[in-house]
Parts: C-alpha cells; structure tokens; sequence
C-alpha cells in the first residue's frame, strides 16, 4: 500500500494516467534495465512476469504501450524498486511506503526482518546515526529482556485485530523460544552498536508500566505473577538505560566504549510528537514516522527529510540533556520513573496475595 502526504495523509487507490506525465514508464522500466545491465536479458524475465509476448515487453520499453497500474506495482514489488524514485511528486505532496502488520501474523513472524536489515546496513556504515524521537522509550531498550520485548510485541500485535479483550489469548512466557531469544539479543547489540541521539519524555517506561497493569487488571497473564516479573525486567531496563546515558555510550555487555554507540539522551515533555526514526548512513538517509503502532511510513524524500531536521533541532531546543553533562536532571529523571514502577509493583503484590 502507498500512502501520500500532503500536510494531511490522502490514501491514493491506484495509479492514475497523471503519473505518466512524469515520465513514470520510462524511469520505471529504465530502473529494470539497469538491473540485469542490458536490455536483452531483461526481456525473457519481463515476458514471463507480465505474462505478455517479446513484441509486447519492446512495445512497452519503446512508450508504444503504456503499462498497466497493475504492471507498475508488480515490477515495483517485484525489483524492489523504490516508489520514491520513481513518481515525482510537487512540492506539497510526498510518497511513502507502508508495510502494515498482518492481522493473522504472529510477533515470530517477519516485522522485525525489515528493521533488522535497515538497522544492519546502518550499523555497517561507519559515522552512522539514528535519531529517535518516542513519548515511549524506545522499543529496542526492552529487547535487553525477552520476556519485555515478547509482552511489547504482543501488545502491537493483539492492538491490531478486532477481537475484543476478553477473547485475546492469555499471555505466557513458555513461549518464547530459543531462538526468539536470540533475535531478541541481535537486534538489541544492532542498535547499542549505532550512534543515536534521542529525545523521550516523562512517559518513558511508564507507558509499559501502565501495559502490564492494563493486562493484568484483564486477567490474561496465564500466571499473575507473570506481571510482577515483568515489573521487575522493566525496574532493570531503567538502570541499564541509566548506566548509558551516564556514559554516553551503549555498550553494557563489555564494558568498551570503543564497541559501543554514543548516546546523547534529551527529554521534553513541552513538544508534542509521535514516534519517529531517521537515520543517517553515508550519504543516505531514510525516515520512518508511526502509523497507528507498531506500523510505519518510510520514505527517503530529501526534502521532508531536511524538514525534519529542523523539527527536530527544535525540539532539542526545549529539551533537557540527560547525557553526560547533566547528572543531576539525568538521575531525578530516572529515579522519579523507577520509583513509580517499585510503588506500583508493591501495589500488585498486595492485590495478588
């Protein structure tokens, strides 16, 4: 699905004849060429796409034909060509690409693929950087702790089906597995290996905080003190989170900042902003903005991307710095969200015994 931004987000159904003012054809088929290096060898893989004969594929390289909307998505999903790339838009409006996460999908399944590959190219790059702006902390903290991470994607998942809450499946951690675990651990070192700066608010931790009494107050913790533990992995994520901004750096596992990324860590609690990622490798750069969580819009338009950046200079502007050269907002700020989750936990063993 591509959805268009023009300071207010228009869902186009199909793909009209204005584009082909554009030149989107020949862009198009241009960028299909380039992939096998010659025309000709293109040829026999177009036929056996489109379904259509060798006098067909030349009629449409030549513009003789026009190709269909139905063979433009199919050889931009085919070649994984970029949308953005392709359609040249006015200034008022942007191309992004959005992959929703399934209905019937599972959290085992591929939503954490695609950030695992843009996040192994960013970490590949050296100078790289990401630049994360959540009310939340950031998801990939909670990856630190299976158990956190399982319960955060059950709540993206579940909040993306109709069923009601008193139908969802309970929630047990025996079924995390081994090689969930694993995932869980790589994608966690992946994002302390890149350099990030972020700004979070007051919510930080405290939004899961108010998760885990949501599902707990429901019943569907299979075991109740599952809801405790959780409470207790979160009280840990807070002090590892504590420990790398104190050192401006994200590496906890060797203790070498030379293997870890910098971390600057803002908070304001002034601006309004949904989650939103962009990073920056080389020469290229890519944006993510929240689409009803935990789905995204992704585009790499140069010139939001620059509108962005001053947003997001702005925000800093108002921001508190909680890195190194600010100890003591740094530890009321930590200190205030650990104390509210030990008095929330000490209310749900009560209720619980």
């Amino acid at each position: 699905m591509k959805i268009f931004f023009s300071y207010q987000i228009l869902i186009q159904k199909s793909i009209t004849f204005a584009f082909m003012a554009y030149d989107v054809q020949k862009a198009l088929l241009q960028a299909v060429v380039n992939h096998y290096g010659k025309t000709k060898l293109a040829l026999a893989d177009l036929q056996k796409l489109l379904q259509i004969s060798k006098p067909a594929v030349y009629k449409r390289l030549s513009g003789a034909t026009q190709l269909t909307a139905s063979e433009i998505s199919l050889l931009l999903q085919h070649y994984q060509i970029s949308p953005s790339s392709i359609f040249k838009m006015n200034d008022s409006q942007l191309l992004f690409d959005f992959s929703p996460l399934a209905k019937r999908s599972t959290i085992t399944d591929n939503y954490l693929l695609r950030i695992k590959e843009d996040l192994t190219r960013v970490a590949s790059t050296p100078n790289s950087l990401v630049q994360y702006i959540s009310i939340d902390t950031p998801f990939f903290y909670y990856l630190a702790e299976p158990e956190l991470a399982w319960f955060k994607l059950f709540v993206f998942q579940v909040s993306q089906t109709d069923t009601p809450i008193s139908q969802l499946p309970n929630i047990s951690f025996s079924t995390i597995s081994t090689e969930m675990r694993g995932s869980f651990n790589d994608l966690f070192n992946l994002y302390c290996s890149v350099d990030s700066e972020e700004i979070w608010t007051s919510r930080a931790f405290i939004i899961t905080l108010d998760q885990i009494k949501y599902f707990s107050k429901a019943e569907l913790f299979l075991h109740p003190e599952d809801a405790l533990l959780l409470m207790d992995k979160l009280v840990l994520v807070v002090d590892q989170a504590l420990q790398m901004a104190e050192r401006n750096n994200k590496n906890l596992l060797t203790n070498d900042a030379a293997e870890g990324g910098a971390l600057q860590l803002y908070y304001n609690d002034i601006d309004r902003f949904n989650p939103t990622i962009l990073s920056r490798r080389q020469d290229e750069e890519a944006l993510y903005l929240t689409y009803c969580l935990p789905n995204y819009l992704y585009t790499r338009e140069p010139g939001f991307i620059e509108y962005t950046k001053t947003w997001i200079k702005r925000i800093k502007l108002k921001a508190y710095n909680l890195s190194a050269t600010a100890g003591v907002e740094r530890l009321q700020f930590f200190r205030k969200i650990k104390k509210e989750i030990l008095r929330e936990r000490r209310i749900m063993e009560r209720g619980l015994n």
